[in-house]
This record gives structure tokens, C-alpha cells and sequence, in this order.
């Protein structure tokens, strides 16, 4: 378990890093993209609604233990990039503080409760989009 939710939240750093390191983001037709190494093929996918599921389940996660804990860092850095605006180091250093917390619970979920939140940030999600379009 351990392993595959650090490979869930690998990305996230990664994309983090690059604005750090370069202060761009790949993007696709003005979308703001990432690629995951292990797909075959070149698979893009848009970086705001990834960063809001990976929220999403983090966030479910405190919610089922009475704890109302908001990942605003994460937020604040999917907002930006949704809506194409600058990010600055102040935006970097909250999502980084976010990423330590969420690090921090991956030892206290389990194989069944990890696949549980999962499906209900699919379903939280799929709803989401539906009411939009």
C-alpha cells in the first residue's frame, strides 16, 4: 500500500518540483498537462482536475475520522494553474507543506480503505462533471 499511494502522489511532487526548478508547466493548447514515466505512450493528463482528485481523497481520508482538514495549499496551486496564473514560491511552499501531511497519513490507510476513498473521489468527480457540462 505504502508504495503504490507514493506512486499516486509522485506526480504531484514532480510537478511541483518542475515549477520550482524551471517555473513552467507543460501544457497542451494552453492546458496545463502532465505524463505519468510508467504509461506506454505518450498519455497527457490536465494537471487542475489531478490535483483536486489527489485533494479529494486526502481530504475524505480526514473527513471519515472527524478531522476537517483543507488542503488550501493544493488547492490554491490547482486554481492557479486552472486559470493560468502565476504560481510563486509562496503557492510552492504551502503545496509542499500539504504533500508532508498527506505523506503522513499513507502509513494509517489500509488496502480496502485506500480503495474505498478512490471510488468515491471517482464518484465525487464524475458528479462534479456532470453538473458542469
Amino acid at each position: 500500500m505504502f508504495i503504490r499511494m507514493q506512486y499516486v502522489l509522485a506526480p504531484l511532487e514532480r510537478i511541483i518540483d518542475d515549477i520550482e526548478r524551471t517555473g513552467d508547466v507543460m501544457a497542451l493548447n494552453g492546458t496545463p498537462v502532465f505524463d505519468l514515466p510508467h504509461e506506454s505512450g505518450r498519455q497527457y493528463h490536465t494537471m487542475a482536475p489531478a490535483i483536486d482528485g489527489i485533494a479529494d481523497f486526502y481530504e475524505m481520508f480526514w473527513a471519515r475520522r472527524k478531522q476537517h482538514k483543507v488542503l488550501a495549499g493544493i488547492r490554491q496551486l490547482a486554481k492557479r494553474l486552472h486559470y493560468s496564473m502565476p504560481i510563486t514560491e509562496y503557492e510552492t511552499a504551502a503545496a509542499k507543506a500539504d504533500m508532508a501531511a498527506m505523506r503522513a497519513i499513507v502509513p494509517m490507510l489500509t488496502e480496502s480503505e485506500a480503495t474505498d476513498l478512490i471510488l468515491q473521489t471517482q464518484i465525487k468527480a464524475e458528479i462534479e462533471a456532470r453538473s458542469e457540462g
